[in-house]
């Protein structure tokens, strides 16, 4: 559960991520705890959202 598929050539490590939002022309980007940021493909941004949901769920229930 730790890798989603948001490009077509890109997984992310969810554990990685620091926090989400939304750009100006509401673009889903991802920024990193090493700073980078990374933008979801909207076609993927379902499914990111279904196991970022999930991981955080799980996350808080431990």
């Amino acid at each position: 559960m730790g890798f989603v598929r948001v490009s077509k050539s890109l997984l992310l490590n969810i554990n990685k991520v620091d926090k989400v939002a939304m750009d100006l022309n509401m673009r889903m980007l991802a920024y990193l705890k090493n700073g980078e940021i990374i933008q979801i493909n909207r076609s993927y941004k379902k499914q990111f959202n279904q196991v970022l949901t999930a991981y955080t769920e799980r996350k808080e229930s431990q």
